[in-house]
């Protein structure tokens, strides 16, 4: 919870949403927020949607919750990918980041799982030095995560996050 959904889900998509919006120019934060507000969420969903991204927000850190973070995280391809060309490169970085999510959150692992989270970690590592910046200590703690999830177990039964059950049913 605070090293994925209020970490570097926060570092990512905040990083990702300023290239996007302010240097590359795809779309406004106005469009953002309508696309946040009008998004068809599920009824499970709706407890955690995201809050409204002000730029002064945007420009420092987003403020959201975990939940709000990991359901934000979860659908910011549905939400604006159809406004991002497949071809940019940060846009891999959510890829990326997004199936490191899922992996994290699965409820039932394989034996591939642990093998595919730290080629996912260190792919995605890669990809936000060359486009955000430098690491946060919160992204190097997703280099154990594939270590622990090998001794431990699916990583969501380590957690204390307040939708964990809600984020059960989804999976």
């Amino acid at each position: 919870m605070h090293d994925l959904f209020e970490g570097v889900c926060n570092y990512d998509t905040s990083g990702l949403l300023r290239a996007i919006i302010f240097n590359l120019k795809l779309f406004s934060i106005d469009t953002l927020n309508s696309r946040i507000q009008m998004f068809n969420y599920t009824e499970i969903e709706s407890s955690n949607r995201p809050p409204i991204i002000t730029v002064d927000r945007l420009k420092s850190a987003l403020t959201m919750s975990a939940s709000e973070m990991l359901c934000f995280s979860r659908l910011l391809g549905p939400i604006i990918g159809n406004l991002v060309p497949e071809e940019l490169g940060i846009w891999e970085l959510w890829i990326k980041l997004r199936e490191i999510i899922d992996l994290v959150t699965a409820v039932d692992i394989h034996c591939k799982d642990f093998t595919r989270l730290k080629t996912l970690v260190e792919e995605h590592h890669i990809l936000y030095i060359k486009y955000i910046g430098n690491l946060k200590p919160k992204h190097h703690h997703l280099v154990h995560y594939p270590t622990i999830l090998q001794m431990s177990g699916p990583l969501r039964h380590l957690w204390s996050m307040r939708a964990a059950q809600n984020i059960e049913n989804q999976n």
